[in-house]
């Protein structure tokens, strides 16, 4: 399998300091597989508020890893401009609170709402895998659905 194991330790200042893993949006296949805290390992769950000096031990695909190294980052604000122009894929229930907080990218709608809802106001009728919206300078393209669960939806930031 073409993954990597890498270790993230999370600054006093990290942006990814005070959240929950659950409002991480990490890209799609992406699995923190332990979280060391002191002396302590610390099961990951969605519930797991990430602290300050957290070592963090994540599995991910090679062509992920800055999209992953932009979630950890020390920076407090994310910088949409710092990220790679491939195609980035999230699960549907990811917030676009989570994407502004983990990547700077804004989409111009209410924070609290899901990728899925997103498409599901923009798209009409029955929706299928490939149709797209571009919101703010992004493609958001459907990319896998279960029945009518949209599973995986992918952003690529527009060509300039």
């Amino acid at each position: 399998m073409d993954a990597d194991i890498v270790e993230y330790t999370l600054g006093k200042n990290g942006r990814a300091v005070g959240r929950r893993l659950s409002q991480m949006a990490l890209p799609d296949g992406t699995v923190v597989a332990m979280i060391t805290r002191k002396n302590e390992v610390i099961p990951p769950r969605g519930s797991t508020a990430l602290q300050a000096g957290d070592h963090l031990f994540v599995v991910l695909r090679p062509e992920t890893r800055p999209f992953v190294d932009s979630v950890f980052s020390q920076a407090l604000e994310a910088a949409r401009n710092d990220l790679p122009s491939s195609e980035l894929r999230l699960k549907g229930s990811t917030t676009l609170e989570a994407i502004r907080c983990s990547y700077g990218i804004s989409l111009g709608a209410d924070d609290h709402l899901t990728l899925e809802a997103l498409l599901r106001q923009s798209l009409t009728g029955d929706v299928q895998v490939g149709e797209s919206i571009v919101l703010d300078g992004v493609m958001l393209t459907v990319r896998d659905m279960i029945d009518a669960r949209m599973v995986t939806i992918s952003l690529t930031p527009e060509s300039n």
